[in-house]
C-alpha cells in the first residue's frame, strides 16, 4: 500500500483549518469514508506514514466540499505544504539553494514525502526542466494538483521568479507517468 508522510497530512489539514475553520474541516471529514475519517481524526506524527489513498481522498473531498474547480484548492494546499514543511524542516537547504540545485536533490526530496513512485528530473535549459513521476500509486487528480502547487512554491522559495508549471501528462488519466513542465526566471 502506498504511503505519504504524516507531515504532508498535517499541513494539508492545517491549510483547511486556517482557511475554512474547524467547521470546514468537519465538512470535509463528513464527505470521507469511515476509514479515512478515522485516520484523519487521530494524531498524525510528522514522521509517520499514512495511506496515500487517504491523503488523495482528503484533497479530493476538500476540492468538492470547499472549493470550485477553477479555484483549485489542492494546488493551494500544495503551496501551503511546501511553504511550511520546507521552511521548517529544510530551511537551510532551500534558502541557500538555486532552483537547479534543488532539482538535483528533488528525487531524494520526493522519497521524504511519498514511498511510491520515482521522481525523475530532466533539465531542459538554464531556467527550465521536466519532472516525471513514474509508478506513483494511490493518488488522484487532486493529488497531482497538490504536487504541482508544491513544485511551484518550492521553486519560488529558491528565488525563482515567474514560475510556470504545467501538468502535461497524468498517470491517473491513463498516461505512463505524471509529467510537469516548468519554466522560471
Amino acid at each position: 500500500m502506498a504511503k505519504t508522510k504524516g507531515l504532508s497530512f498535517n499541513y494539508a489539514i492545517e491549510f483547511v483549518r486556517e482557511n475554512y475553520g474547524e467547521e470546514g474541516f468537519k465538512r470535509v471529514l463528513d464527505a470521507l469514508s469511515d476509514g479515512d475519517r478515522m485516520i484523519l481524526s487521530e494524531k498524525i506524527l510528522p514522521v509517520s506514514w499514512r495511506p496515500t489513498k487517504t491523503f488523495s481522498n482528503f484533497l479530493d473531498a476538500t476540492e468538492k466540499v470547499l472549493g470550485k474547480k477553477k479555484h483549485n484548492l489542492s494546488r493551494e494546499a500544495g503551496r501551503f505544504v511546501a511553504e511550511h514543511a520546507l521552511s521548517k524542516f529544510y530551511k537551510v537547504v532551500i534558502r541557500l539553494a538555486s532552483p537547479m540545485k534543488v532539482l538535483d536533490r528533488a528525487s531524494e526530496l520526493w522519497k521524504d514525502f511519498d514511498d511510491t513512485g520515482e521522481l525523475q528530473i530532466e533539465k531542459t535549459g538554464p531556467n527550465s526542466a521536466i519532472a516525471r513521476i513514474i509508478g506513483h500509486q494511490g493518488g488522484n487528480e487532486a493529488n497531482c494538483n497538490h504536487t504541482l502547487g508544491f513544485f511551484e512554491r518550492t521553486m519560488e522559495m529558491t528565488g525563482a521568479k515567474n514560475v510556470s508549471i504545467v501538468h502535461t501528462k497524468c498517470i491517473f488519466r491513463g498516461d505512463e507517468c505524471c509529467e510537469y513542465i516548468g519554466t522560471w526566471e
